[in-house]
């Protein structure tokens, strides 16, 4: 069980990653200026948040395990 939820959990953080990536390359240089990014900063601010999406889903779940 523990290789098919760290495989969903990998999938998951792909799809984010690609997604926040396709988002931002998408805007153009002058767009991506006025966020203050640039074009290299879009592949690891895309893995951090995919990273950051996953702990905050997480986040419920070891609420309810620390209060129990």
């Amino acid at each position: 069980m523990r290789i098919i939820d760290s495989f969903n959990t990998f999938v998951a953080r792909y799809r984010r990653y690609e997604q926040i990536r396709r988002e931002l390359t998408s805007l153009n240089d002058r767009e991506l200026s006025e966020l203050g990014l640039g074009r290299y900063d879009i592949e690891p601010l895309a893995r951090e948040a995919a990273k950051a999406a996953e702990v905050e889903r997480a986040a419920p779940a070891l609420r309810l395990a620390s209060a129990a």
